[in-house]
């Protein structure tokens, strides 16, 4: 499915992988918290510390005032002061959480102080951080969506294999559990090693109709939805393999809950090697062009790729794409125009941009 973004093994163990929790777990210091197994960084309230902030994030003199604006506006609202608990407050006032959200509403003071409050409130009653892997163990099962080492710049990569998707072998609440509680271990694995995003590479090799799922469509634009809102400015890039008007469909259903400051990082690939534009050799698979003979697992489950070698049936994907496409409102030209059936032109394929 689209974007159900488990893990990537320790540094020590990359030949092979498991999503045991174990990979995660945290040596406090003393300038740390941890608050629901997340790391908490300690906020200094102090004009200092924001001013490092807009160095980082590279603002000007008009949107620091804005920054600090909606930075005093959440100091003083009643949402944050009805939290007692301190590490909970430190976590919701964070200073580098508050910019991203300013980025993401486009220094908008109102529509980011907004955000902020619908994200509290999205936080508080989902709890994400809580989401235990025997609650999504068929997903993690799967074999479907993992964590695998870097790009040149550092970023924690996401793969999605689209071939490992099985219909009906995970529930849709299932499904949505696992799309968010990948996002938390992606935000994790990036804090630990110094940055603030992730990428994704979904990798359409193998699929067929047997992987299609109408049903996930509800998921994916939820997901969608979900990571707009609440995950403002944590994707770096979005690479696509083999893609087609089939994928191209898709992404139009999913794309309505995308901004574009999102769309504009996605990056659509003609070849899988080409992905060494972005990653070193000994960072990727031997599948994707990559020196690293990877064999991801999860407490022992064997992962099948039955399809590997098969093509898709177009002219079946076509039938469907239709019904699809008429049951979400979704215009026919707005995706059988795909010039060699590559969609190589659909999206612009400049390197990552960090912003």
């Amino acid at each position: 499915f689209f974007f159900l973004m488990i893990r990537r093994p320790p540094r020590s163990t990359q030949s092979r992988s498991s999503a045991a929790s174990d990979v995660y777990k945290r040596q406090v210091v003393s300038t740390q918290s941890t608050w629901g197994g997340i790391v908490i960084k300690k906020v200094l309230n102090s004009m200092e510390t924001k001013k490092e902030n807009y160095i980082s994030q590279g603002f000007n003199d008009k949107q620091k005032k804005v920054y600090d604006s909606v930075y005093n506006k959440i100091l003083a609202s009643k949402t944050l002061n009805n939290i007692q608990d301190e590490e909970k407050r430190s976590f919701f006032n964070d200073d580098k959480q508050i910019a991203r959200f300013c980025i993401a509403r486009d220094f908008k003071e109102d529509k980011a102080y907004q955000m902020w409050e619908n994200w509290v409130s999205w936080w508080l009653s989902f709890a994400p951080d809580k989401i235990e892997e025997s609650s999504i163990s068929n997903c993690l099962k799967s074999g479907k969506a993992f964590y695998f080492k870097s790009d040149k710049n550092g970023y924690p990569t996401l793969y999605i294999l689209t071939r490992r998707h099985h219909p009906g072998a995970a529930s849709l609440e299932e499904e949505q559990r696992f799309g968010i509680y990948l996002v938390e271990q992606g935000i994790r694995l990036a804090e630990k090693d110094g940055v603030d995003k992730i990428n994704i590479v979904y990798d359409r090799t193998g699929f067929t109709m047997k992987n299609f799922d109408k049903n996930i469509l509800k998921v994916m634009q939820n997901t969608a939805k979900t990571l707009s809102e609440y995950y403002a400015e944590r994707l770096n890039a979005f690479y696509v393999l083999k893609a087609n008007f089939f994928f191209k469909m898709m992404f139009g259903i999913v794309k309505k809950f995308m901004s574009k400051r999102t769309t504009d990082k996605i990056i659509v690939l003609n070849d899988n090697k080409d992905l060494l534009k972005f990653f070193n050799p000994d960072c990727l698979m031997l599948e994707h062009g990559g020196t690293c003979d990877f064999q991801y697992s999860y407490r022992d489950a064997k992962v099948v790729d039955s399809n590997l070698n098969e093509q898709e049936d177009e002219e079946q994907e076509k039938v469907i794409s239709k019904e699809v496409a008429q049951e979400y409102d979704l215009k026919e030209d707005e995706y059988l125009e795909c010039e060699d059936k590559k969609c190589c032109l659909l999206y612009t394929s400049p390197s990552p941009r960090d912003s």
